[in-house]
């Protein structure tokens, strides 16, 4: 569980900032899950293909360049590279605090610096797909084109860039964190064990993460068409949705683990109370759930 890990390690902050090695790691792994996370965002603004006003475009922006900045200045504090570690100096309020003018080339300079060092970071990498995603912002945003809208194109190409993301998270726990948390096995059993709990991870690929049900009426047992399924992810506020079939099934795809808020609503109906459900992922949850007609 992606999320799961995360939170847990959040929680434990005091005791990962006393192993630098560790710290340095959960960094780069909370900037990338943000990434990945950011990914799933710009997939469903590109499904809709909604214009976004300047103002939602440079949070965007600020957002998008923040995750590399992190990534790129823990490169740069442990390789002495004086340059980038000046220009990657800024999380997203330092950002959006600049003028658009000076936002406009503080972010072009830190993609230019970025990109150019790119093959040299490592494990500090970043994915073609998300520089691509921040360029394209930031020329946006200066306004020399327009924003992406090849809904189509951009969707598959984010989905891809998502997967091996992913992968990329998985194989990260697996042989760098795993084996730091390992070390605190003896002197500290109690966060070495709680983290493998929060650890567990099903490979998605040999396993589909969805939400299947039925949703029916109530009181007759009568299938319901048209019934939207909403999940939305607690704390990132990532939503997945979809329709019920006219015999009343859905399923629900879920590519990130988490604590998930699920709702149903039909406009003929009263709204179910929120349903609450921890997702791992390769999980496959069966939740059923009856609509009583509006009054």
């Amino acid at each position: 569980m992606l999320n799961a890990v995360l939170r847990f390690l959040v929680n434990s902050k005091d005791l990962v900032e006393k192993f630098s090695a560790l710290k340095a790691s959960f960094t780069v792994y909370e900037s990338r899950l943000m990434q990945l996370n950011q990914s799933y965002e710009q997939t469903k603004k590109n499904t809709t293909g909604i214009t976004t006003s300047k103002q939602e475009l440079k949070k965007q922006l600020a957002q998008q360049v923040a995750g590399i900045t992190a990534r790129a200045h823990a490169w740069a504090f442990h390789n002495n590279d004086h340059i980038l570690l000046e220009a990657t100096d800024y999380d997203e309020n330092d950002l959006l605090r600049l003028s658009d003018t000076a936002m406009e080339k503080t972010c072009a300079t830190i993609l230019d610096l970025v990109d150019k060092r790119n093959n040299t970071l490592g494990d500090y990498s970043i994915p073609v797909m998300i520089m691509g995603n921040a360029q394209s912002l930031c020329d946006a945003f200066r306004g020399d084109t327009p924003a992406p809208r090849n809904a189509v194109s951009a969707r598959s190409a984010i989905r891809k860039e998502c997967n091996l993301e992913s992968d990329r998270l998985v194989n990260m726990l697996e042989q760098t964190i795993d084996r730091l948390v390992g070390d605190y096995k003896v002197t500290n059993p109690v966060f070495h064990d709680e983290y493998f709990v929060n650890r567990e991870i099903v490979d998605a690929g040999s396993r589909t993460t969805k939400i299947t049900g039925k949703v029916t009426d109530k009181f007759t047992g009568v299938a319901l068409h048209q019934v939207q399924v909403l999940a939305t992810e607690v704390n990132t506020g990532v939503k997945y949705e979809t329709l019920t079939t006219i015999k009343g099934a859905y399923t629900l795809k879920i590519p990130l683990a988490g604590a998930y808020r699920l709702v149903f609503t039909h406009p003929q109906y009263q709204p179910a109370p929120e349903q609450l459900t921890d997702i791992s992922l390769g999980s496959q949850p069966k939740i059923n759930m009856g609509l009583a007609p509006a009054k």
